[in-house]
């Protein structure tokens, strides 16, 4: 027998070991398993991260519905240091200018602490969640964020109403889609139809679904929501200022319209003249003049139109490409010193706020459980 030949079956007694091994570590707990590994290899444990990272908690479901601002932000490749230390600092910032010590925070979180009424509004955000795609932990934050579910709740100067604060006129915008969406329509006709918390949470929910549509992002969406969009290409224009929105195929569409009005204005004044027997010949070259000019602004106007609407509908790509997230912003605006505006803060509180307002529904539940046992042993 070769050298060779002896010791084949040293090297199979080896390798049906290491596969008993691996047999009994696929038994342990992942605790076990961890402990027992510590002296791995270095290129061991850097695969071992990285398969981590590839099937991370931003990978599950449970994980996305739960946490959708967090999910969002790390389908980015963004820091989940840098994602926690700006959502704790949003959550701190809402908490410091909304309630602030434990007596403000529980009639902060009131509705969610009065069982009977969260019980209703839980029922209608669930409805909501489920035909729109909006997360429910979204509805609740942002119902508390913007009113603590206030129904009777307004701003004057901005017309703002309900529960959501919405406009009249956004509202019944987001009601357009109401029939595709929950198979019924919603009819909006005065203020008092905010106001009213299920109609109000279907609403939200659809300019939601409608604005994450929009920007590809529902970080973006609610600060949309929650400033505007004047406010977000504004600020989205700052902190990536080489972002083409369509800006200037915007401005190219108001200056080729003004310039059709204009000739459209000269154009009707020589044919009212013509028809009055009154034009020389002067009047007849400045009117092919006119008319040409006419032409051109409203094909310029046209092409100018279709660049916008092309970028528009690329809108989420776009920003997607060029790394803007509500994140992005959020840095930008704290880099930039003086107050953050809070409808950036808003989408990355919104977790911790909904975290905080389940802990009041528990710890309401807690009392009034502990209360009755009392009350039974008089």
């Amino acid at each position: 027998m070769s050298k060779e030949s002896r010791f084949i079956p040293k090297i199979v007694a080896g390798l049906l070991a290491i596969g008993g091994i691996g047999a009994v570590l696929h038994e342990k707990e992942p605790v076990a398993i961890r402990a027992e590994i510590e002296g791995a290899p270095k290129e061991e444990k850097e695969d071992d991260s990285s398969k981590k990272k590839e099937l991370g908690p931003e990978a599950d479901p449970v994980f996305c519905a739960e946490h959708p601002i967090t999910a969002e932000l790390l389908r980015h490749d963004l820091s989940l240091e840098k994602i926690d230390q700006a959502k704790d600092e949003a959550a701190e910032s809402i908490r410091t200018h909304r309630y602030g010590d434990p007596k403000n925070e529980q009639k902060y979180f009131s509705a969610c602490r009065d069982k009977d009424r969260w019980t209703l509004i839980q029922k209608s955000i669930q409805f909501a969640s489920e035909k729109t795609g909006v997360p429910e932990r979204v509805l609740i934050a942002m119902g508390f964020i913007e009113s603590q579910f206030n129904e009777s709740a307004e701003r004057s100067d901005t017309e703002v109403y309900g529960p959501y604060q919405m406009t009249l006129d956004t509202a019944k915008e987001a009601a357009k889609d109401a029939e595709e969406v929950f198979g019924f329509p919603i009819e909006v006709k005065t203020v008092e139809d905010l106001r009213e918390t299920k109609t109000a949470v279907r609403l939200a929910a659809l300019r939601l679904r409608a604005l994450e549509k929009y920007y590809g992002q529902s970080g973006l969406a609610i600060v949309d929501y929650a400033g505007g969009r004047v406010g977000l290409e504004k600020k989205i224009k700052e902190a990536f200022p080489k972002v083409d929105m369509g800006e200037k195929d915007w401005k190219d569409m108001e200056r080729h319209h003004l310039a059709e009005r204009q000739a459209q204005k000269q154009r009707n004044e020589l044919l009212k003249r013509m028809k009055q027997g009154r034009a020389t010949d002067t009047d007849r070259k400045s009117l092919r003049e006119v008319v040409g000019r006419f032409e051109a602004a409203g094909r310029a106007y046209t092409l100018a139109k279709k660049n916008w609407s092309e970028k528009r509908t690329n809108l989420p790509k776009t920003l997607k490409d060029a790394g803007v997230t509500v994140l992005g912003l959020y840095e930008h605006e704290k880099e930039q010193g003086g107050s953050i505006p809070e409808s950036i803060i808003y989408p990355l509180a919104l977790e911790q706020i909904a975290e905080r307002a389940e802990w009041h529904r528990k710890d309401a539940d807690e009392k009034t459980q502990k209360n009755k046992t009392d009350q039974a042993k008089l």
